[in-house]
Protein backbone atom coordinates (compact mmCIF):
# COMPACT_ATOMS: atom_id res chain seq x y z
CA UNK A 1 0.00 0.00 0.00
CA UNK A 2 1.53 3.31 -1.08
CA UNK A 3 1.35 6.35 1.16
CA UNK A 4 2.53 9.91 0.75
CA UNK A 5 4.48 9.79 4.00
CA UNK A 6 8.22 9.37 3.90
CA UNK A 7 9.30 6.15 5.59
CA UNK A 8 11.08 6.33 8.91
CA UNK A 9 14.43 4.66 8.40
CA UNK A 10 17.02 4.40 11.16
CA UNK A 11 20.55 3.44 10.15
CA UNK A 12 22.52 1.64 12.86
CA UNK A 13 25.61 3.79 12.36
CA UNK A 14 23.64 7.03 12.60
CA UNK A 15 21.84 6.12 15.81
CA UNK A 16 25.12 4.98 17.33
CA UNK A 17 26.80 8.30 16.37
CA UNK A 18 24.22 10.41 18.18
CA UNK A 19 21.41 8.40 19.76
CA UNK A 20 19.66 11.40 21.29
CA UNK A 21 19.48 13.29 18.00
CA UNK A 22 18.22 10.33 15.97
CA UNK A 23 15.70 9.21 18.59
CA UNK A 24 14.44 12.78 19.06
CA UNK A 25 13.89 13.13 15.30
CA UNK A 26 12.18 9.75 15.13
CA UNK A 27 9.90 10.61 18.06
CA UNK A 28 9.04 13.97 16.47
CA UNK A 29 8.02 12.24 13.24
CA UNK A 30 5.92 9.74 15.17
CA UNK A 31 4.41 12.46 17.36
CA UNK A 32 5.77 10.76 20.48
CA UNK A 33 7.58 12.38 23.40
CA UNK A 34 11.32 11.79 23.63
CA UNK A 35 12.66 10.76 27.02
CA UNK A 36 16.25 10.27 28.20
CA UNK A 37 15.18 6.79 29.34
CA UNK A 38 15.46 5.76 25.68
CA UNK A 39 19.23 6.24 25.84
CA UNK A 40 20.09 3.61 28.45
CA UNK A 41 18.82 0.36 29.88
CA UNK A 42 19.79 -2.15 32.58
CA UNK A 43 21.92 -5.14 31.63
CA UNK A 44 20.49 -8.64 31.45
CA UNK A 45 17.47 -10.46 30.08
CA UNK A 46 14.11 -8.71 29.78
CA UNK A 47 10.71 -10.38 30.07
CA UNK A 48 9.79 -8.98 26.63
CA UNK A 49 12.87 -10.43 24.86
CA UNK A 50 11.10 -13.52 23.57
CA UNK A 51 12.44 -16.91 22.57
CA UNK A 52 15.12 -15.56 20.22
CA UNK A 53 16.86 -13.46 22.89
CA UNK A 54 19.66 -15.94 23.52
CA UNK A 55 20.53 -15.93 19.81
CA UNK A 56 20.11 -12.23 18.99
CA UNK A 57 20.62 -10.11 22.08
CA UNK A 58 23.91 -11.13 23.72
CA UNK A 59 25.54 -7.74 23.06
CA UNK A 60 22.42 -5.88 24.10
CA UNK A 61 22.22 -7.79 27.37
CA UNK A 62 25.79 -6.81 28.27
CA UNK A 63 25.42 -3.09 27.51
CA UNK A 64 23.67 -0.20 29.21
CA UNK A 65 23.50 2.15 26.24
CA UNK A 66 24.45 2.79 22.63
CA UNK A 67 28.05 2.17 21.60
CA UNK A 68 29.78 4.40 19.04
CA UNK A 69 29.93 2.96 15.49
CA UNK A 70 32.76 0.51 14.89
CA UNK A 71 34.05 2.40 11.86
CA UNK A 72 34.36 -0.86 9.93
CA UNK A 73 33.29 -0.45 6.31
CA UNK A 74 32.03 -3.58 4.57
CA UNK A 75 32.94 -3.80 0.89
CA UNK A 76 32.23 -6.35 -1.79
CA UNK A 77 35.63 -7.89 -1.01
CA UNK A 78 34.30 -8.88 2.42
CA UNK A 79 31.35 -10.82 0.98
CA UNK A 80 31.73 -14.55 0.21
CA UNK A 81 31.81 -15.11 -3.56
CA UNK A 82 28.60 -17.14 -3.57
CA UNK A 83 26.74 -14.16 -2.05
CA UNK A 84 28.05 -11.47 -4.43
CA UNK A 85 25.13 -11.77 -6.91
CA UNK A 86 22.61 -11.31 -4.10
CA UNK A 87 24.62 -8.41 -2.63
CA UNK A 88 24.67 -6.66 -6.00
CA UNK A 89 20.96 -7.26 -6.47
CA UNK A 90 19.89 -5.79 -3.12
CA UNK A 91 22.45 -2.96 -2.83
CA UNK A 92 20.36 -0.42 -4.81
CA UNK A 93 17.38 -1.09 -2.51
CA UNK A 94 19.57 -0.66 0.56
CA UNK A 95 20.95 2.60 -0.82
CA UNK A 96 17.42 3.84 -1.56
CA UNK A 97 16.36 3.11 2.03
CA UNK A 98 19.54 4.69 3.37
CA UNK A 99 18.77 7.90 1.47
CA UNK A 100 15.66 8.24 3.68
CA UNK A 101 17.44 7.54 6.97
CA UNK A 102 17.39 9.99 9.85
CA UNK A 103 20.79 11.70 10.12
CA UNK A 104 22.57 12.36 13.39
Amino acid sequence: MATKQDPIVVDGNEIRKDPQSVLTQMCDRLDLPFTDKMLSWPTGLKSCDGVWAKFWYSDLHSTTGFRPPSGIKITENDIPMEHIPFYREVLPYYQKLLSHSIRA
